[in-house]
Order: structure tokens, then sequence, then C-alpha cells
């Protein structure tokens, strides 16, 4: 779904919220789609919740695993991929799927060389499935697939958006019919609407926590009245069963004296946020990063509603919560970035939609966090005609209780957005991805994809091409939407042995090592390679799941042997 944002510049919004992603255009988009929906979800027998296309082989790079109608307009998109903690082997990708109704997956048991793809994760016919973001349970064994369901009302207001999992108990070829972990209710004409937006999963795969197996889902949740904004807390629920029963859901946003700006009352409480990410430390402990538009203190003259990122901790499984602590202010109020046509955030230049969400990541070894995003604080702001050039900073913590100072992933004067982090759980050694556009030569790149790791070696930059493989295959010009995300997956990480082998020979607080050139890593345990799994837009040579040129349906490829 859009990313909602806390301020109005358009003049058409009402008081001070506006969507940053352009939701005119995707409500458009999803009020075409209704007409779809029911065809592409039903079956002879009646209403399935999900259904198989096709099986794709090959173990080339640049697959292409969407079986769409390929005369559709619509490409697949925020595209995201897990792997097995148990069995590497076994991958699960996923994306939006314009063409049918809800989401699509992308199932491989032998290392990507042969994907079964389909549709999934519709609670009825009339059910608009988004977000998809999946997790697999190494206890029970299931695939957790989350994702928000709603329908659209006749004049295109979004309703009920519910929260959901769908479960796999075969590894990702058939899916159970959605569970409602939190109902939505609701659309903008109604006295009150509760709209859930940009849920996220995650399972504590640590053999040594106490809470080992236990999933998290944790989304915003947005309080309307009378179509006017009211507040958007974090809110979570767990489930010890493999996705089958979840906890009641409950507001982990909490309060905090960097919350002083109250759309009602008084207070400090911190509930207009958005874009949580949770994270699962070695002993089990659970950290949720997201950001807040409530620190007053963060917003210059002539300005508002700049964000803050913030961190909250459970140390009991998700029983209790801590209140959030302060990470760092953005540079993103409301004369930080230029407008597209939609009058959405966006790029000098570009029409994307760029919203600054970041990324959150745990190393397995010691338990430090990694938080990435980006800003416009080294481009022209706070004027009234903005120019980017925004910028990936990254900040670490011990314990989510400090935070070092903020600091470049690059020193590159170009534009970077969409960034993701994780920790290679056999060098230590931090990544970070994020899209730019910096100018190499390939001829009609829009944009590229750079990786930057915890000291110099070769780069990986990828190009955002107008067209895909093979040559006659045309699709749409490169689009925003969604994060991108590398993840260094679990190589035997629960191995006797693995930890005492692994070599950490310095410490990448300080970050500064992270401005030299990136390279790509690899596992020499294990003979086995680093994926990488775009949740957004990307095209990233080599790596075991590329976006498509326009954050389509992921592109596979086997990876290396």
């Amino acid at each position: 779904m859009p990313a909602p944002g806390w301020d109005d510049r358009s003049g058409r919004g009402k008081a001070r919220f506006r969507f940053i992603w352009g939701i005119g255009e995707v409500f458009l988009r999803h009020r075409q789609l209704k007409v779809l929906a029911p065809n592409a979800a039903a079956a002879p027998g009646g209403f399935l919740p999900s259904s198989r296309e096709c099986t794709v082989r090959g173990a080339s790079d640049n697959l292409n695993l969407d079986c769409d109608d390929p005369e559709f307009e619509s490409p697949n998109n925020e595209p995201h991929i897990i792997v097995d903690p148990v069995d590497s082997e076994h991958m699960i990708a996923s994306s939006n799927d314009y063409e049918s109704c809800c989401d699509e997956f992308y199932t491989t048991f032998d290392g990507g060389r042969t994907w079964k793809t389909g549709d999934m994760s519709a609670e009825s016919p009339s059910s608009i499935g988004s977000d998809p973001v999946t997790a697999i349970d190494p206890v029970s064994g299931n695939a957790i697939h989350s994702s928000l369901n709603f329908e659209f009302t006749e004049e295109g207001l979004a309703t009920n958006g519910d929260v959901v999992v769908s479960l796999s108990k075969d590894g990702g070829l058939t899916w159970d019919e959605p569970i409602v972990v939190q109902d939505g209710i609701g659309d903008d004409d109604d006295p009150v609407q509760l709209f859930n937006d940009k849920q996220w999963v995650v399972t504590d795969t640590n053999r040594d926590s106490p809470f080992y197996g236990r999933t998290y889902l944790t989304w915003s949740r947005f309080r309307f009245e009378s179509g006017a904004y009211i507040e958007s807390p974090i809110w979570e629920s767990h489930s010890d069963d493999g996705g089958e029963t979840w906890s009641d859901p409950q507001e982990i946003s909490g309060s905090s004296p960097a919350c002083t700006y109250q759309e009602q009352g008084g207070g400090h409480d911190c509930d207009e946020d958005q874009g949580s990410v949770p994270a699962v430390a070695p002993d089990g402990t659970v950290y949720v990063s997201f950001q807040n538009a409530q620190h007053e203190a963060a917003w210059e003259s002539g300005e508002q509603f700049e964000d803050q990122y913030m961190v909250a901790r459970s140390e009991d499984g998700g029983a209790t919560w801590g209140n959030p602590v302060h990470v760092a202010d953005l540079e993103d109020g409301t004369r930080d970035f230029p407008l597209n046509v939609d009058e959405s955030q966006t790029l000098t230049g570009y029409q994307i939609r760029v919203p600054t969400f970041g990324h959150l990541a745990v190393d397995p070894s010691n338990g430090r966090l990694y938080l990435v995003f980006m800003d416009n604080r080294a481009g022209r702001h706070d004027v009234a005609r903005p120019v980017t050039d925004t910028t990936v900073y990254i900040t670490s913590s011990a314990n989510g209780t400090k935070w070092t100072r903020p600091t470049a992933v690059t020193n590159r004067a170009t534009d970077q957005w969409f960034p993701s982090v994780d920790v290679n759980p056999v060098t230590g050694e931090v990544g970070v991805l994020y899209h730019d556009r910096i100018e190499d030569g390939l001829r009609d790149r829009l944009y590229g994809t750079t990786l930057a790791e915890g000291r110099p070696g070769m780069e990986i930059h990828g190009g955002c091409q107008r067209r895909l493989a093979p040559p006659q295959l045309a699709v749409l010009p490169c689009r925003g939407g969604g994060l991108l995300e590398v993840r260094l997956f679990p190589w035997g990480l629960h191995q006797p042995g693995l930890r005492q082998r692994r070599q950490r020979e310095r410490s990448v607080d300080g970050h500064a090592s992270l401005r030299g050139p990136a390279r790509a890593w690899r596992n020499r345990l294990h003979g086995e390679h680093l994926l990488l799994a775009p949740l957004g837009e990307g095209n990233e040579p080599g790596s075991a799941v590329e976006a498509s040129a326009e954050g389509g349906a992921p592109v596979i490829g086997a990876p290396p042997r």
C-alpha cells in the first residue's frame, strides 16, 4: 500500500496528512483491477485462497518468473524473498500481482533452478492484496506470508484494510485461506476509519533464544475520523505455532520526550508513525524501528514534520515493550524534497515516489544493531524548490539504548535511495544496498544499484534498463515503490562450531570503512554465495533475485555453484 506521510503541500489533503507515494494513482489502478480479481482467483469449484500458474526452469540469470499475460500493462512490484533457515536451497519469493488480485508466490527447492509460481493471499474474490513479506518458521516448518487485504468502494476508496497471514505447510506450493490478525474498519467517508498499513514479519531463528520459533508481526494502524487523520501508532502481534494463532494485537510505539507534537490532547504519545521493521537478536530481544513525525525540535524555521527514527524493544518475547528510543532526525520535511506530478515526494528530475524509509538488521553473533535511512540533508532543502542530493546513512547500537552518530555510507555525490542493511553471519561484515544514479555509460539506464560493505573491494553496481531479456519483452519505465533489501541468508548459522571459526578482525562501529568501494560476499566455510533479495525495484547483476526494471516480478537466476 502507499506509504502515508504527515503533511500536505498540495492543498488537496485534509489537515496535514498526505500520501507521499501517490495514493491516487494506486487507487485508480486497483479500481481497474476490481473486474479482474474474481476471475483470477476463482476456480470451477468456487473461490480458492491460492492457485498455481506455472513452473519455470533454468540455471541462467535473468529468468522471468512472471507467468501473467505479457500484454497486461502493470508489472508486479515490491518483491520479497526469504531463505529457509534450515535448508538454504529452499526459497520463497513474493510480489504484488496486479493482473490477478493479490500476491504472487515463487517457490524453489533446488537453489533457484526450478520455480513454482502462483497466486495467493486473498480473503475473498473481491479482495486486493498488497505489501508481501514472508517468514519461515524453523520449528513448525510453516511458511508464514504476511500482507494487507482490502477492498475498494465504487467511489474508489480503500475499505476494510486487514492485516492477514497466509500459511503454507508444503514449503510454499499451496497456501491456506488468510488468517486475519488485525481487521480494518471503514473508509474515508465513514465517521471512523481504522486502516492498517506497512506490515512486516520476522521469525526468531536463533536456537539459543528462549523464544526460538516465535514469529513477530508489526504494522501501522491509521485512525481517521470523518476523513481527518488522528493517529497511526505501531502495533504488534506474535505467534508460537507457525502462524496458526496470534496474540492479541497491542500498540507498542509508546511515549517519549522526543514526541512533543500531539494531534490531540497532551502527553508525549508516539502515535504518528510508519514503516516499522522488526528484527530479533540472538538472545531473543526483539527490536522494532519506525519513523515518527512528532519531534518538534527537529523542525526548522518555516518547516514542519521532519521525521525522526525511533527503536522500541521487548526483552520478554513481545509480552511487554519499553518506550522507544530516539535514534536520528531526518531532513525530509515539507520543503525538503521536490514533488512529482502526483504531488508525491520524489528526486530532482525523476517521477518515482521516494520515501525515506530505511531498514534494521541485527548481527546474529553479538546482537549489535544497524539502522540505515536516507534523507536530503546534503541537498538543497528548506526552500520552495528543493534540489536533491540524497544520501544513505548508517548508525549502530550495542543494545538499542544509545546509537552512534549517523555516518554516510559513501561519499559519492549522487542521489541514493531505498537503502537496506544486513550483516554477514559468517564474517560479520556489514552490507548496505541502495539505488543510485551513478553515471557509468550504461545505455538507456535509468538508475543503478550499489552494494557497499565494511571494507574496500570489488564494486557491485547494476543498472535499471528499459527492457528485459528476452529483447522482445518490452516493459514500462522504471517506477518507485517499496524498499530494497539485501539479506545474508543463514548459511548453516546454527551449525556446531561455526561461531568459533568465524573471523572478525575489526569493528565497523565508526563506519569509516563503509566509504570504500563495494565487493561481493562469499561464504568460504560452506562454499555458498550471497543472495540479494529486492523488496522494491532494483537490478543487481549476479544476484539470486533481481527485480525487474519497473520493480516487477522477480527475475531469478540460480546462485553460483
